[in-house]
């Protein structure tokens, strides 16, 4: 039985129609279909998303019956030859670039040669490698040039930020204006200089607008922005900026569900239960870029499509290109990927159930369904439908002069006070600080109390538990900075994390009393240009250990002055970790070896929640590493 397809140009998206005679044979087939579903107007038939994905299942359910339609057939031939390309680009080991050259040369000069530059020390290198073919980063460029909605999931510090402004400049889409989305400590500490640096000697004027401090202050750079004569105008802004507020006079409707319905609006606005939220900045909402680019997407969210932010994101405008940067876009479970593959090519990637259910481990305890590895007989499968969407390079591959990351795991043993309070927490739920209860009311919250107490012997300071000096954890560091002669030799250079503010703040004034130039990022830096300072006084020598919130410093930032590395204690998140550990180790580290200390403590949490990392680790690895390799394999 004939089936025709053909796009079908009344619809917004031009979907692909799908028209047969009745069969539920047929009907159970283009169901198979991610995304597909049947509209009775103006007349009934089914149609699935335009995308190559779709095609390759139609082709799947329906073989030899399928009939294509011109308009389909020529869309087509042309996304398959541009589908190749791109996957072409993606394992190329270089590529040449056309307009880089002349519109920004210094940065061309640079991403020609690649990483390798750093280890450069005569003018007669530079002149032989700029006379040899490009780098992995022209080919990376290129591929950002031409992809509409590229996924750069290279891994930390492989340059991924001079690589989307490259990529702008050569695909001739500098003039207008660009969004960049990132993380609080990005906007003036990496976006910010990064953009300075790499367009200086651009012919035509660039603005640059980065929206830290006070409102008042991001009103002002707003301001400037929209009032900007500049060819070219970056915006910088946080995830927060662009994240819908609940507002009962908002014009944002979000329907709720189960007990987010509870109490919920129910106006004339919508029949069904909903909140009302509005734009924190309504002229950035209202305004169509040419380019969005969201940086650490993983931070942002928008791998969940239900969240706000992702709605926030998704709702401002762009007439050109989506981009989303991460070294590590699955953050918790390896189906996360499809929320930023939803945003970057919602025809492409319409379903998260299906794309779930077609490549990963799946479950259904009575109560929905959990989705868990990546099914590895699938792994082959899954990296043909991620080729033309997502780009991966490995340190490993690209730069092999660069030492891997010493680990370095160091158990530590509470002392008899501490070892009382994480006791009395495991086992009875709450603990008596100095004549002050502290309970817990949810398993979560006594997780975060046991994470505590394994760190250090607690207090109670204004109805706040705090940490105090006396911690297995912060001696067991002092000893290792120690042995490394820190507290002597002033040039070394080294990092501390902590998921803890108080715990940050604590060993920052521990290393104070002992000599030690020493500053804190904690997410509390609210002045213009604050980040920056800190950092810039971290790389240029004036600070000697930095001690920062993994959450508010852990990604974007360049840190690679450090050649030490110290986690008090680490993410459920393998992810959190390894992008913090890459703000020393990147590939302007040159030959510099990275030590990475893990300090848990013995007969803790601390120790399940390694075992949990590491699942998770191998669970992410399998995604992209293995999926890197595969293709690989295929294209020798």
């Amino acid at each position: 039985m004939p089936v025709t397809v053909e796009i079908n140009n009344a619809c917004p998206d031009g979907r692909i129609c799908v028209d047969f005679p009745y069969s539920s044979t047929l009907v159970q087939r283009v169901k198979s279909v991610s995304g597909a579903s049947f509209v009775k107007t103006p007349r009934r038939h089914w149609h699935v998303p335009k995308s190559m994905i779709s095609c390759r299942a139609l082709r799947n359910a329906f073989g030899d019956e399928l009939v294509i339609g011109p308009s389909l057939r020529s869309w087509a031939t042309e996304a398959a030859r541009q589908e190749t390309t791109l996957n072409r680009l993606a394992l190329a080991d270089t590529a040449e670039l056309v307009r880089l050259p002349h519109v920004l040369p210094t940065l061309y000069r640079a991403m020609h040669v690649g990483p390798i530059g750093l280890t450069f020390t005569t003018e007669e290198q530079w002149t032989e490698a700029l006379a040899a073919p490009g780098s992995y980063q022209t080919a990376d460029i290129k591929f950002l040039a031409d992809s509409p909605a590229p996924l750069n999931a290279n891994q930390q510090g492989l340059g991924k930020t001079p690589e989307w402004i490259a990529s702008v400049w050569e695909a001739g889409l500098e003039a207008g204006d660009h969004l960049v989305v990132c993380n609080s400590a990005a906007v003036d500490g990496t976006w910010e200089p990064e953009l300075e640096q790499w367009t200086s000697d651009c012919a035509d004027e660039v603005g640059i607008y980065a929206c830290t401090g006070t409102r008042a202050q991001r009103e002002v750079a707003i301001g400037a922005w929209r009032t900007s004569t500049a060819k070219s105008r970056w915006l910088i802004v946080n995830t927060q900026m662009i994240q819908w507020r609940k507002d009962p006079d908002g014009t944002r409707i979000v329907k709720l569900k189960g007990k987010k319905a509870e109490g919920s609006c129910t106006c004339s606005a919508s029949k069904d239960p909903h909140a009302h939220y509005s734009d924190p900045y309504p002229t950035i909402a209202a305004h169509t870029f040419r380019t969005i680019c969201v940086d650490e997407c993983q931070k942002a969210s928008i791998r969940n499509d239900k969240s706000i932010t992702h709605m926030s994101i998704d709702a401002i405008k762009h007439s050109d290109k989506r981009c989303a940067m991460s070294g590590t876009p699955a953050k918790k479970k390896g189906a996360d990927v499809w929320g930023v593959l939803h945003w970057l090519n919602p025809k492409a990637f319409p379903s998260k159930f299906r794309f779930a259910m077609d490549f990963f481990e799946a479950s259904n305890n009575g109560f929905g369904w959990k989705f868990g590895k990546l099914r590895e007989e699938l792994a082959g499968q899954f990296a043909d439908t991620l080729k033309p969407y997502a780009l991966r390079r490995t340190k490993d591959e690209c730069l092999p002069w660069l030492p891997p990351k010493l680990h370095v795991y160091v158990p530590c043993t509470m002392g008899s006070k501490q070892a009382a309070q994480y006791q009395a927490m495991e086992d009875d739920g709450f603990v008596n600080i100095s004549g002050e209860e502290v309970t817990t009311t949810s398993v979560l919250a006594e997780f975060t109390r046991l994470t505590q107490f394994a760190n250090a012997y607690c207090e109670v300071r204004g109805g706040v538990v705090a940490p105090t000096a006396l911690s297995c954890k912060l001696d067991a560091m002092l000893e290792k900075m120690d042995e490394a002669d820190v507290f002597e030799d002033t040039e070394q250079k080294q990092l501390v994390f902590s998921s803890s503010r108080l715990m940050v703040e604590l060993a920052a004034e521990v290393l104070s009393t002992k000599g030690i130039k020493v500053q804190i990022i904690s997410g509390g830096q609210s002045r213009k240009g604050q980040r920056r300072a800190i950092k810039e006084a971290f790389q240029s020598g004036g600070t000697q250990v930095l001690c920062i919130v993994t959450t508010a410093g852990g990604v974007s930032l360049t840190l690679d002055r450090a050649d030490t590395v110290h986690f008090l204690d680490e993410s459920w998140a393998p992810d959190d970790t390894e992008q913090a550990e890459d703000r020393a180790h990147r590939a302007t580290s040159g030959t510099k070896q990275v030590t990475i200390y893990h300090y848990y403590t013995r007969h803790t949490l601390d120790e399940y929640r390694m075992e949990v990392a590491d699942d998770k680790r191998t669970a992410h690895d399998l995604i992209w590493d293995v999926r890197r390799k595969l293709l690989k394999e295929k294209a020798v």
